[in-house]
């Protein structure tokens, strides 16, 4: 239940708890920001009904509450004070009936949104809860930090899911926090499969919320599952047409967004980009230094090779007069905790045309996933100074039987 009452006075009676939502909504504002002006209010009656409210005195508040809308019967915020009026003296229908006037006349008011939430939430209904909180965090993105705990129950109640994956899709203001909150809170990632593939289908994830999402298996070791669901974000075609690594040629311009496809990071004094081959044979990654020494490892992707097995890497490059101490290499190590080297291929640098080369290897059978990485064979600092470029292409694992590994 999101009701957090926040009223001091412990001698005051207990508000009901889907009446406690505004209280709780009045304590996560940003510091500063004032809701309820007392002082200010035009309808001096109406201040007396939320103060009474306030310290649980029900028959003035009820009283006051009447006063104000005998001089504006259609003032949503005293319908709002009967509704918690009637809810604290046990009259539901009343308070329901009050409830929904105040929300008819007044829906931009928090506190009765908050009301209508919570009364939602505590019948059962998520979906309704789903549509009111929308509403609230439109109205209020700071009180994301108290509601995003209970969108986030709602995000995996089977009977709330559909509202909550509809309002998403119409991307709120509040989605580009909730989604990183949800995924990065979730107890159980898998959890989220339903919410995300359905978000998938209605307008698609951005990339940032795919990584995230992904990241968050891998984080935990679960590759199986990161490549599950990553399989179920692509187009049929794309699936049948994977390979490990994916998209050796460089022929699709990647995302960055699955670990599962290129990561290419340029940094300062590194640019990293796929880009079209002169002789308009298709596209090549490219990696050109401009000379800053920095460390530089930008270039990578998770694999799944079968454990127990030996494999061949192949890959072609050319170097444009690439002067660095060491090189650059392609770089095999274990995923996980101990990061385990695999293999590394001899440093290249200078130039030199187009060149194929090979490297064969075999995968620890305690090694379930591996980062495939690209970077410079640097030992210590000064060495990672580079000046030049280099092109590779047609990167691919094949295995025993001389087959691409998929």
């Amino acid at each position: 239940m999101v009701a957090v009452a926040l009223n001091s006075d412990r001698s005051a009676p207990a508000l009901p708890r889907w009446a406690g939502l505004a209280c709780a909504l009045l304590a996560t504002v940003v510091a500063g920001r004032v809701l309820w002006r007392f002082g200010a209010e035009p309808d001096a009656a109406l201040s007396r009904a939320e103060r009474a409210m306030q310290r649980g005195a029900v028959a003035v508040a009820r009283q006051a509450a009447h006063d104000s809308l005998t001089a504006q019967p259609l003032d949503g915020r005293a319908w709002r004070v009967l509704a918690q009026a009637s809810a604290m003296e046990g009259n539901d229908a009343a308070s329901e009936q009050a409830l929904q006037r105040a929300l008819r006349y007044a829906p931009r008011d928090l506190q009765t949104r908050a009301l209508v939430a919570d009364r939602a939430l505590e019948r059962g209904d998520g979906a309704a809860a789903v549509l009111q909180l929308d509403a609230l965090l439109r109205m209020e993105p700071p009180l994301g930090e108290s509601l995003f705990p209970t969108l986030a129950q709602l995000a995996v109640a089977t009977k709330a899911r559909p509202t909550l994956i509809a309002r998403l899709a119409r991307h709120p203001p509040w989605r580009s926090e909730f989604l990183p909150y949800l995924i990065r809170e979730s107890q159980d990632v898998g959890s989220l499969e339903p919410l995300m593939v359905g978000l998938q289908g209605q307008g698609g994830l951005a990339d940032s919320e795919t990584a995230a999402w992904l990241d968050r298996y891998v984080a935990e070791r679960r590759w199986d599952d990161a490549y599950r669901v990553w399989l179920r974000l692509l187009p049929a075609a794309r699936r049948q047409a994977l390979s490990m690594p994916d998209n050796g040629d460089f022929e699709r311009l990647g995302s960055g967004a699955s670990p599962f496809e290129w990561t290419l990071s340029s940094i300062a004094g590194v640019d990293a980009a796929m880009l079209p081959l002169e002789d308009s044979r298709g596209h090549a990654l490219r990696l050109t230094f401009a000379g800053t020494a920095q460390p530089y490892d930008g270039v990578r992707q998770l694999l799944l090779l079968t454990p127990g097995r030996s494999f061949t890497l192949r890959w072609r490059s050319r170097l444009e007069s690439l002067d660095t101490p060491r090189g650059l290499r392609w770089e095999l190590s274990c995923a996980g905790g101990d990061e385990r080297e695999l293999l590394h291929g001899t440093p290249e640098r200078g130039s030199h045309p187009w060149q194929l080369q090979t490297l064969r290897f075999t995968i620890p059978v305690d090694c379930p996933a591996q980062w495939l990485r690209l970077r410079l064979a640097a030992r210590i600092a000064s060495e990672n100074q580079a000046v030049g470029a280099a092109w590779w292409d047609d990167v691919a694992i094949l295995d025993a039987d001389g087959a691409t590994s998929g």
